[in-house]
């Protein structure tokens, strides 16, 4: 797994992870997508998937959601993107059903 500079290094294998290291790196990582979620909206979502990809908050949100999916599963995944578009002014879940298209199932959001 790649590690992002702002996540805590931890072990990648959650069976040797302890459960205080894994809350501590869920919580980092829903505080960055929530930010990196922020800034997206503000920077227009209207952009087509070249130049999201190239986005480098939108690279952020997907490191973020790549973790709450490696520690919750899909399940998770889902009920975060609800949240989190719920947290952030503006959001809505159904912006997750493109964002995270990949880490969800589709039409879970």
């Amino acid at each position: 797994m790649i590690h992002h500079r702002s996540m805590p290094h931890i072990a990648t294998d959650t069976a040797s992870s302890t459960a205080a290291d894994l809350v501590a790196t869920f919580l980092v990582a829903w505080e960055n997508a929530a930010i990196s979620y922020e800034r997206l909206l503000a920077t227009g979502l209207a952009q087509d998937d070249h130049e999201l990809a190239r986005d480098q908050n939108y690279a952020r949100l997907l490191d973020a959601g790549q973790y709450i999916l490696w520690i919750g599963g899909h399940r998770a995944t889902a009920h975060a993107a609800r949240l989190i578009a719920k947290q952030v002014p503006d959001g809505s879940a159904e912006h997750f059903d493109r964002l995270w298209c990949g880490l969800m199932p589709q039409g879970n959001v």
